[in-house]
C-alpha cells in the first residue's frame, strides 16, 4: 500500500496519509466517498475537497487550543501542501476532468443495509471480475 508517513516528534505521533483509494481504511473510504459526492453535487470546490480530504484521511479535528497567528498560517500551509497529494487519487482525462483511479483490489464495504434490504459486496478481492 502506498502511504505518506508523517511524524510529529514533539508529541511523538505518527500518521499515515493514503496516496491511493485502495490504501484507505473502511472509514477513510466512506469519508472520502462522502466528500466526492459533495464535489459532484457542487457543494465543495475541488480545492476545498482536497483540504477536507486531508482532514478526514488523517482524522484531524479542530482543537480548542490557542495558537499564535504565525503558527496557524504555518499549519494551514502544511495542510495545503499535504492536500496536493490528494491529486494522486485521480488521473486527468482528455476533457481535462479529474477521474478517480478505481483499480481496487480490496473490498472496503462488505454490505449495505438500507431500510428493508441487505446488499452484499463480493466476498473476495476484486480480481477476475467481469461485467456486461
Amino acid at each position: 500500500m502506498s502511504f505518506l508517513t508523517l511524524e510529529i516528534p514533539q508529541v511523538q505521533k505518527k500518521a499515515h496519509l493514503p496516496l491511493h483509494i485502495n490504501a484507505c481504511s473502511t472509514q477513510q473510504y466512506i469519508d472520502f466517498c462522502d466528500l466526492l459526492y459533495r464535489v459532484d453535487q457542487n457543494q465543495l470546490s475541488y480545492e476545498e475537497f482536497r483540504i477536507q480530504a486531508v482532514y478526514k484521511l488523517l482524522n484531524l479535528k479542530k482543537g480548542g487550543r490557542k495558537i499564535e497567528d504565525g503558527k496557524v498560517e504555518e499549519a494551514l500551509g502544511n495542510i495545503y501542501a499535504l492536500s496536493e497529494h490528494i491529486d494522486n487519487f485521480f488521473t486527468q482525462n482528455a476533457q481535462e476532468k479529474k477521474v478517480l483511479n478505481q483499480d481496487y483490489t480490496q473490498n472496503h464495504i462488505k454490505e449495505l443495509r438500507p431500510k428493508w434490504r441487505k446488499y452484499h459486496a463480493p466476498s473476495h478481492y476484486f480480481m477476475d471480475c467481469y461485467w456486461g
